[in-house]
C-alpha cells in the first residue's frame, strides 16, 4: 500500500471514529405492561421524523432508532444503542398483535397499551414534539409508563 492509500484509510478509519464517538445509548424502562403478549416497540425522532411517524404521513420509518423486544407482564428494559446526539421524542407501545403499528379503534383511540417520553398528558391525542422531548447528549436512562385507554385488552 502506498502513502496515499495508507494516508486515505488512516483518514477515513479516523472519521468514522470520531462519528462513531459521538453516538450514545438511550436506555428505557417500560412500566405497566399489560401482559406478555407481543412485542413493546421504542421508537426515538427527531422533530421531523416525530411529526411524519405521528400524523402516518410516511409510508418508511421516519424515525432514528428504533428497537422491539419481546412483552413481558410488567417491565421491560429496552436499548437503542449507537443514537446520535440530539432532541428526541420518544414513543413506545405494547404491539399484541405484532404488525408494527400502533392499534386503533373507533375514533382512533389506541387499543393497544402505549407512551410517550417525560410520560405527557395523552387525553386528547399525541403528544406535540416539545411536550415529548428529551435531549440525549451522554448515557440516559429514562421510563415510560404505557397506557391502556380501553383497558389491557
Amino acid at each position: 500500500m502506498n502513502g496515499l492509500s495508507r494516508g486515505l484509510l488512516s483518514g477515513a478509519v479516523l472519521i468514522g471514529l470520531t462519528f462513531g464517538a459521538n453516538a450514545t445509548e438511550l436506555t428505557v424502562q417500560l412500566t405497566g405492561i399489560s401482559d406478555g403478549r407481543g412485542d413493546v416497540l421504542v421508537i426515538a425522532c427527531d422533530e421531523t421524523g416525530y411529526a411524519a411517524e405521528i400524523t402516518g404521513r410516511s409510508a418508511t420509518p421516519a424515525c432514528t432508532a428504533r428497537q422491539v423486544r419481546a412483552a413481558a407482564a410488567g417491565d421491560v428494559t429496552v436499548v437503542l444503542g449507537s443514537l446520535p446526539p440530539g432532541r428526541y421524542a420518544i414513543r413506545a407501545f405494547h404491539d399484541h398483535d405484532r404488525d408494527g403499528r400502533l392499534g386503533r379503534g373507533i375514533f382512533g383511540v389506541p387499543t393497544e397499551g402505549f407512551g410517550f417520553s417525560n410520560n405527557p398528558d395523552t387525553t386528547f391525542g399525541p403528544p406535540d414534539f416539545a411536550a415529548a422531548a428529551v435531549e440525549i447528549s451522554r448515557p440516559t436512562r429514562l421510563s415510560i409508563r404505557l397506557r391502556y385507554p380501553l383497558g389491557a385488552p
